[in-house]
Parts: C-alpha cells; structure tokens; sequence
C-alpha cells in the first residue's frame, strides 16, 4: 500500500461535505486527534478558532505528544508512535519509561526488549502500566488486622500488613537496595556518592577513635552511608543496628536520610537501572561458579536476569541443579501464589505431591510466559536482530555445562 502524503478530514453538512481538517503524517505510526471546541453566538453554533498554525504541515519526532492549531486554526493533538525507531522497539502503554529503557540499554550493553521484559514480569501493573509504586502488601493479613481493629471499636483506616520488604516496580528488598549501593560500580553507587550520602571515611572504634591497621599502621578507610548529619556507617553497623529491620518497605528504625535513600526504589530510573546491574551481577556470580553464561543471547540472559531476582542468586543456583528441598520448594511457592493454589499444583498427576516438581513447574511456566520479548518489539523490524529464546528449563541446560 503506497504511503498516504496527506491525510484529509470532511464531515457532512446541511450544505454538504466540508474539509476541517488536513496533515501531513510524520515518520512511523500516528493518530491524530481532532478537537473542535465550540461557542453559541446569537443561536449560531461556530467552532473557536485561534490563529493558524503549522501543525498539519510540520513533521515531528516519533515518541513525542505535539498539540495546538493547524493551518486553519484548529485546535488538534497529534499522537507520534514509536515505531518504527532506531531499537525497534515498543514499549506500548509502558512509553513513559521509554528513556529509562534506552539508558540501562546504552549503559548495559542489553537490547531494551529483554530489559523492558524483565521489568514487565517484576512490576504490579494497573492496566497494563507499570506500577512504579508498588508494595507487596498481604492482603489476607491486612484484611484480618482491619477486621480486628473493627471489632474493638477503632479506625481502620491506613492498616496494612507487608508480605516482605520489597518496593518498587522490580521489587527490591530493603537489604537488597542497601547491597547495591554499597558494591562499587553500580548505578546507586555512583548516585549515592554523587549526591553525597556514600563516601569512603575511617573506620572507627566505640570510642569513636580513627583504627589503623596492625601491620601497615595506615587509617583503614571503608565505604559509609551519612545515616544522619556528620554520622557515617558501614553496611554491616547499618544492618547490625537494626536499621533495615522489620517486614516493610518502610523499617521504624531507618534514619530519615537512610528512608529517603529507599524510597528512591518507587523512582523508575533508579530502579530500572538497580534491577539491570544486579542482574548482570547475578550472571557474573554464575560465571564464576562455572556456568556457561556467556552462551546466552540476550534474550535468554533476561530468563536468568528474573530467575536470580526472584529466587536470590543462592537459591536460583539450587534451582538449576535441581536441589531445592521439599521444604524450602513448599515456602517459595506458597509465597507466591497462597496454600491452596500450591496444593493444587503439588497434585498435579506428573507432580506426584511434590512440592519440588510444583514449584519448579509454576515458576518456569511464569518466566517463559512474562518473559517474552515478541511483546516488546515494533510490528516489521528495520535496524535490529530479533532476538528469541528458548524455555527456561532449555536456557538453563544451556548453560549448565561442567556443572550438571
């Protein structure tokens, strides 16, 4: 089909056909929305109008939301899709983050469609949008602790129970958050000493005096986090104080300097950047342990990328080598989907009421359903290589190697 060079409007009249509207598409996919606000005037009905415009006659950037007056001087927005572009790629109801996407991107060396996957498999959606705000919140227990709050006569309004720790659209855990700020190289790293709140200082005692080392007799410097003004402490007195302590997002015991450093899981580029270091990290720890990562296209790299965010790098390491126990197998899977869903997948006939087999069959069908970056690239693909992937229990003997 030939590319249309001008898109023409008509409605019909008392009079007949009228044009009230015309433009020019610009590169890639567009919708045009035409507006027509109008007034009475002495029982005449006319369309405001302003002075003209280029609107209709100006090409504009994909990826953008332009408004204002045609040539004509009509109001009208016009919608530029982002396909094709230079990545392929599509973000869909999620292009607010589509800058976050091509920074990790840039700064990883990842292709945005298994980064954009990975996020879209960790994050709670609301229609589909990714929810930068979001807790993990036990419902069953919140409902129970209103409920009982009810029954004494008191408000309970703000009661809410946290299932975990974990804020955010990639769901960091306090500790976790606080683990990547503290290992060099990272992107909270960098922030964190670019904003100020991370700086290498001396060690000192209880008596708050600077230690040296026994043998060179040199200030022994360790990376601090200024919990409060002028008060700097290692991650260890961070957590050995019990800072991060407590099942929630939001720990009593944080300083508010060290709340302010947490919360900036609920900020999109911060953690979008957050989830693709620890990822990258996680497939580093793999490599060292003998596994034959570096096989893996990109694709395949998201599948491992949620397999170690989800489990801990600990046990997504049992997971490959099939050594999760009964019990631990029984606790991760009632965690995600409740006792009775977890039942229900422990009887399936293949899985004998293991909760081994279950657990293994809900997590992979989870990863090769959400991870999949069909969803994430333009319709024709123009610049790049599609990249595909095999199921995770395939991925995973891909790398396993001299493992197994």
């Amino acid at each position: 089909m030939a590319k249309a060079e001008e898109t023409r409007v008509f409605v019909n009249g008392a009079h007949g056909a009228r044009e009230v509207a015309k433009f020019t598409p610009s590169e890639g996919k567009n919708d045009i929305r035409l507006t027509s606000p109008k007034v009475r005037i002495k029982g005449v009905t006319e369309p405001i109008k302003d002075r003209a415009g280029r609107i209709d006659l100006d090409k504009h950037p994909v990826n953008t939301v332009v408004s204002g007056r045609d040539s004509r001087g009509n109001p009208v927005i016009q919608i530029n899709h982002t396909c094709p572009n230079q990545y392929d790629l599509h973000l869909g109801r999620n292009l607010n983050y589509w800058d976050q996407i091509i920074a990790a991107s840039e700064r990883s060396g990842i292709i945005p469609q298994s980064i954009a996957a990975v996020i879209n498999a960790e994050s709670a959606q609301i229609k589909g949008v990714w929810n930068k705000d979001s807790v993990a919140i036990s419902r069953g227990k919140t409902k129970a602790a209103k409920a009982l709050k009810e029954q004494r006569g008191e408000s309970a309004e703000g009661v809410v129970i946290y299932a975990s720790s974990a804020a955010g659209m990639t769901q960091f855990l306090n500790v976790t958050w606080l683990d990547e700020t503290f290992r060099a190289g990272t992107y909270l790293n960098q922030k964190a000493r670019e904003r100020g709140v991370l700086a290498d200082k001396p060690k000192r005692d209880v008596l708050n005096n600077i230690e040296y080392h026994p043998k060179t007799h040199r200030q022994i410097i360790l990376p601090m986090f200024e919990i409060a003004p002028d008060t700097w402490w290692t991650k260890q007195q961070i957590i050995d104080n019990r800072l991060l302590r407590g099942i929630t997002p939001y720990p009593p015991h944080a300083t508010k300097a060290l709340q302010a450093w947490l919360n900036l899981r609920f900020e999109p580029e911060f953690i979008i950047m957050a989830a693709v270091d620890y990822g990258l990290y996680n497939l580093a720890k793999l490599r060292d342990a003998g596994y034959n990562v570096d096989t893996l296209n990109d694709a395949e790299k998201a599948k491992i990328f949620y397999l170690t965010h989800h489990l801990g790098l600990g046990d997504a390491k049992r997971f490959i080598r099939k050594t999760i126990t009964e019990e631990s197998a029984h606790k991760l899977l009632v965690a995600q989907v409740g006792a009775k869903k977890a039942a229900w997948y422990t009887n399936i006939p293949d899985n004998n009421g293991s909760y081994i087999k279950g657990h293994r069959m809900w997590l992979s069908y989870y990863i090769d359903k959400s991870i999949n970056l069909e969803n994430f690239y333009c319709p024709k693909i123009e610049f790049t290589e599609k990249q595909e992937s095999g199921s995770l229990e395939n991925v995973i003997e891909k790398i396993k190697g001299d493992t197994a």
